[in-house]
């Protein structure tokens, strides 16, 4: 008798634990990181556009070889590998005027500078600061003001190839959605002695 309540009590105990244990889920690892991201970054910094001997116009009426203060935009998609490590495809641009005035007429060059192509971002800490360096197809438009007639003005257009480094720190909001300053460099060159760098200091928003 005493042999059987032991049993009973064996059973009592054991049996409700292997049936816990039997519907607990798998103790598997979920990923702490969205693994697709999208992200876009607006700011403003100082561009260099040099143009080479003779100008892309020319007989230019400016020489655009100093600093000039313009607008920096960027649109990403990011694909996270691991935490530490994502790849992107991107495009980063640079916009600003040149203005003054010759003979009593005032002239204007818009310019932007842009690439387009894939970078690798690496986490170091695998989340908030970052790294990022790219590559791809680079093009410079510009605009030149006629200072004759204000009716006027001469295009170009060409094609190169750039990079693209950025630094930067990410603050997350709420769910998916984070957001923080990023330092941006570009460097482009597009043959005929056109060649362009920036250095933005832009906000971004990436989720």
């Amino acid at each position: 008798m005493r042999a059987l309540l032991i049993g009973v009590l064996l059973l009592a105990v054991v049996f409700p634990a292997q049936v816990t244990r039997a519907t607990e889920p798998p103790d598997t690892e979920q990923p702490t990181f969205d693994r697709h991201k999208f992200g876009v970054s607006i700011g403003g910094g100082y561009g260099r556009i040099a143009i080479g001997e003779g100008g892309v116009f020319g007989e230019t009426y400016s020489t655009p070889d100093d600093f000039e203060v313009g607008m920096g935009f960027g649109f990403e998609y990011a694909y996270r590998m691991t935490p530490e490590t994502s790849v992107e495809g991107f495009l980063s641009t640079w916009s600003g005027t040149l203005s003054g005035a010759e003979g009593g007429s005032r002239w204007n060059e818009t310019w932007s500078a842009s690439v387009l192509g894939g970078a690798m971002r690496y986490r170091p800490m695998g989340r908030e600061f970052y790294l990022r360096a790219g590559f791809g197809a680079a093009f410079v438009l510009a605009t030149l003001d006629d200072p004759e007639s204000e009716d006027s003005a001469a295009d170009y257009t060409d094609l190169g190839f750039g990079g693209v480094g950025s630094v930067g720190y990410d603050f997350a909001i709420t769910g998916d959605l984070t957001a923080g300053p990023r330092l941006e460099a570009i460097a482009l060159d597009v043959g005929g002695g056109v060649t362009a760098i920036t250095v933005t200091a832009m906000f971004s928003f990436s989720w």
